[in-house]
């Protein structure tokens, strides 16, 4: 296909790269997630998501989550105060998460590591349960489509790049079975550590 970027994206792959994180809305009992943009994500599957359902709200990802059922749905940063009141009213915890798919998305970010550095989070990862083969096994899985999503895009994130991030960049390159086995197997490394409270 025309339009292929310095690592390879073709143009179609630069357009999906992006999903549109629409307003979520409050319904009753309910959060209504209108079109959320990962097709095996309960949000998707069931748009009505009920607020009892919610375990807790982690406000320092980009975008914040929630856990519901074993999984972190995303919502709009834009609306992280809508969420801090539903989580008065409803008694939600709000916890942070440490960083994992960050830590394991690291060296696809625009600045380098010293070795040390380096070091620092493969013990990070192994203190979760990811021995350094496994993160270096991920890292060779989601390389190629990183390097397209945050270079050829002129994105250049130098920060911070999640698991909503490294889910946006391997759509284009798997077929629908194959992304939901991805998705669901992401989401179990997500979820290895233990929250901590706010």
């Amino acid at each position: 296909m025309k339009g292929k970027g310095p690592f390879g994206s073709t143009l179609f792959e630069r357009k999906q790269f992006f999903p549109v994180w629409n307003p979520v809305i409050v319904e009753g009992e309910y959060l209504v997630f209108n079109e959320y943009p990962f097709e095996p994500s309960l949000a998707f599957q069931d748009k009505f998501v009920s607020i009892s359902s919610i375990q807790n709200i982690d406000l320092n990802h980009g975008p914040p989550t929630l856990l519901v059922n074993k999984e972190l749905i995303g919502f709009p940063a834009s609306q992280k105060e809508e969420i801090i009141q539903i989580s008065f009213e409803y008694n939600i915890p709000v916890n942070r998460r440490p960083f994992i798919w960050n830590s394991i998305l690291e060296p696809f970010l625009d600045q380098e590591f010293s070795e040390e550095e380096n070091q620092r989070t493969y013990q990070f990862l192994l203190n979760y349960g990811l021995s350094r083969d496994e993160v270096d096994a991920w890292r060779h899985l989601v390389g190629a489509q990183m390097m397209k999503y945050n270079f050829d895009t002129m994105l250049w994130d130098w920060t911070d790049l999640n698991i909503f991030d490294m889910l946006a960049a391997m759509r284009p390159k798997y077929n629908q079975t194959q992304f939901k086995m991805l998705y669901e197997v992401a989401m179990e490394i997500a979820l290895l550590s233990p929250i901590e409270p706010e």
